[in-house]
């Protein structure tokens, strides 16, 4: 039997805002929700950072892992702090593991590692 290479894995991005640090971490099962929930799906994942409310629920999505669920007023008053162009910036590195072309582990820039 062939060995298959190991699939791309999310990876978690630090954000800091003011003095705390958060984590944002899109994986594949958080995806599945933000599709139910909001919608969201890989066909409207670029229109989706286009809109502020997208922003937002990208934003607040990627918190749920490390931070429990956060009120999307909460989350705006985030992104306002840390910055929209920051956050969005953030949400790609967190959706970088989707990518066709994404390293096959975290922090490696080949296949192979």
């Amino acid at each position: 039997m062939k060995k298959t290479d190991p699939a791309p894995q999310p990876a978690p991005v630090a954000v800091r805002v003011d003095d705390k640090e958060y984590t944002l971490l899109l994986d594949f099962n958080r995806m599945c929700d933000l599709e139910e929930e909001k919608g969201i799906s890989l066909r409207t994942i670029e229109d989706t950072l286009t809109s502020m409310r997208g922003i937002r629920d990208l934003f607040g999505a990627a918190l749920v892992a490390h931070h429990g669920a956060i009120e999307p007023r909460a989350v705006g008053d985030l992104i306002f702090r840390v910055g929209v162009i920051e956050a969005g910036k953030a949400i790609a590195a967190a959706l970088a593991w989707m990518k066709p072309d994404a390293p096959k582990k975290p922090g490696t820039d080949s296949e192979a590692a």
